[in-house]
């Protein structure tokens, strides 16, 4: 009897430990998800958004995570193929993903279930295809209008161009030719003409002196790029083989650090628009540059600022939503206005957002700040 006793005692005293374990034991991770292009042509904003996200969601957990639960990222590669948008969001729901920061371009988001899935925070889709609609994508960027047509003003007023010849990318169309057609649109308004354009497919056997010549023959003050960096670079090699001095225009998409390596020496009269300013002095900013630099042994580029920031974002609502019990997208609409790093991020009632852009002209490898 007292044999039996004792086995009971013990049996009960493992139980008691293994409750114990349990209740001390960490909460559940959020998961929350990252879709991108990560691998092939123009995954560099793919990569460095990845690495934003995880920065972000490390700097979260430090700080103790959302409500006492650590967070942990699922990226996704996306691989620029359209039926991997859905898969992936299936994916992301039957492991009850309900959070994701991406897609990274305009041809990936333009595929995503419109009322379906998790709610989708995209840190750099500026396509106006999705503006305006009450739709499960937020993104904390503005849209092609505003920063097309900001460089068209740009070149017309402060570098005095007339007759430009551009060259686009269809295989990210609903970005590439929506920045196009607002550019075009407000060059013509201001007096200005685009004489010649050539769409093309990025690949990986795209050859572009051909596409140059043709664009060259019509002796355009300058060539708007509206590309990855990795083609902007090689057109960038193909002009200056026939042009030193023509003035060259490049588009947000393509201000990587890939452009400087590709281009290299030929790197010269180019000017470019991004949605970074890397000699801002804002606290926050520098520490952030500092983090990510140790981390992952580069510099960090706007995919990467936009991806924290769109982390920022997604964070901080879905601290409020868990907190007040409410719905993750009203959460974050109602609360409308969140600090980034660099500048504060307005979400209107269709999570469209106003963030300002940035020119530089690059000379010797440096991006020189342009005053407008």
């Amino acid at each position: 009897m007292l044999s039996r006793c004792m086995v009971r005692i013990r049996f009960l005293g493992i139980a008691l430990c293994l409750i114990g374990l349990i209740s001390c034991s960490e909460p559940p991770a959020w998961k929350i998800g990252f879709m991108a292009t990560m691998s092939g042509r123009g995954s560099d904003v793919g990569i460095d958004g990845r690495d934003g996200a995880i920065l972000a969601v490390e700097d979260r957990n430090r700080q103790g995570g959302i409500r006492g639960r650590p967070m942990e990222l699922v990226p996704v590669d996306l691989r620029h193929n359209t039926p991997d948008v859905i898969k992936t969001t299936q994916h992301f729901r039957d492991m009850g993903i309900g959070l994701v920061i991406g897609p990274m371009t305009s041809a990936m988001a333009v595929a995503l279930p419109q009322t379906q899935g998790p709610l989708f925070v995209s840190p750099t889709v500026t396509t106006t295809q999705l503006e305006g609609r009450d739709d499960n994508f937020i993104r904390v960027i503005s849209t092609t209008r505003q920063y097309a047509a900001r460089f068209a003003r740009y070149q017309y007023q402060k570098l005095g161009l007339r007759r430009v010849a551009a060259i686009f990318d269809i295989r990210n169309q609903a970005y590439t030719h929506d920045w196009f057609t607002h550019f075009q649109a407000e060059f013509t308004a201001l007096g200005g003409k685009v004489i010649a354009t050539h769409p093309y497919r990025s690949q990986p056997n795209v050859v572009f002196h051909q596409a140059v010549d043709r664009l060259l023959s019509h002796r355009p003050d300058s060539l708007m790029i509206i590309s990855n960096a990795l083609d902007a670079g090689m057109i960038i090699q193909q002009v200056r083989k026939r042009d030193k001095d023509l003035p060259l225009c490049l588009c947000e998409w393509a201000s990587t650090n890939t452009l400087l390596r590709i281009a290299g020496l030929n790197i010269e009269n180019v000017y470019v628009t991004q949605f970074m300013d890397p000699f801002s002095t804002n606290t926050a900013f520098k520490a952030f540059l500092k983090r990510f630099e140790n981390r992952f042994g580069r510099p960090a580029n706007f995919a990467a600022l936009a991806a924290y920031d769109a982390c920022l974002v997604a964070f901080q609502a879905l601290e409020l939503a868990q907190a007040q019990r409410r719905e993750l997208k009203q959460s974050l609409l109602e609360q409308g206005t969140y600090q980034g790093l660099q500048q504060k991020i307005n979400l209107d009632t269709f999570g469209d957002a106003r963030r300002r852009s940035f020119i530089f002209k690059i000379h010797h490898g440096q991006y020189l700040p342009q005053e407008y």
